[in-house]
């Protein structure tokens, strides 16, 4: 066959008419596969809505789970402290003790537990924590309030330590002796948070105070 008859078969070949029995069948089988995918997507809707459901219910168990942590740790945490106020020098007990109280006056609360209470009433609602809620009660107040770091010590020391009985006694040491006991030999990883606690206590710096014959009790 020559080239140019091979050309003209081709040609001929282009122009024949689509065998009409061969349509419809393709029609058919587009129309099936069509009916199958709408199939599949119900299928796979449903499936997606049960996965979606298992999920749900799985998160609603680890959240479940997070809170059980969350009151495991909080238990650790007073643990901790409790223990870490067995050995802390009395100087910084009554410190802590005397800057809870004035939290509380300035606050107008009248004892650390109402302010707990008062906390623990809002906190449903906002999921406030508590050095921030009091930092917004002395900013209400228009009263300059501590840093938060000195707040959250405080509030840690108090919710550990001074809810539980007996842990609360009547010592009263010097202001130089709080001032020894946080800027003397010992080296406290927190040494600054307990200088600002000083400052809002007492109103002076740690390091400007010359105080050393005012007594300051610890009792709340």
């Amino acid at each position: 066959m020559t080239t140019e008859a091979y050309y003209d078969q081709q040609r001929t070949m282009l122009r024949m008419p689509v065998n009409p029995t061969y349509h419809r069948e393709d029609v058919y089988q587009l129309s099936n596969i069509q009916e199958a995918a709408e199939s599949n997507d119900g299928k796979g809707l449903s499936a997606m809505l049960e996965q979606i459901s298992l999920l749900r219910k799985q998160c609603m168990g680890q959240k479940a789970k997070v809170v059980e942590l969350r009151k495991e740790a909080t238990l650790v945490v007073d643990e901790l402290y409790a223990a870490a106020a067995l050995i802390m020098p009395i100087e910084l007990r009554v410190l802590l003790n005397s800057a809870l109280r004035k939290v509380v006056e300035s606050l107008k609360m009248g004892s650390w537990d109402n302010l707990l209470k008062s906390h623990s009433s809002h906190f449903s609602q906002s999921k406030i924590p508590l050095p921030n809620y009091i930092r917004g009660m002395f900013q209400h107040y228009e009263i300059p309030p501590p840093s938060l770091s000195a707040l959250d010590m405080l509030c840690d020391y108090g919710r550990a330590h001074l809810r539980k009985p007996g842990n609360v006694g009547s010592h009263s040491v010097s202001q130089a002796q709080i001032r020894y006991a946080i800027t003397g030999p010992f080296e406290y990883p927190c040494r600054q948070v307990l200088e600002e606690i000083y400052t809002f206590r007492f109103g002076i710096s740690v390091y400007e105070d010359r105080q050393d014959d005012v007594l300051t009790t610890s009792m709340l």
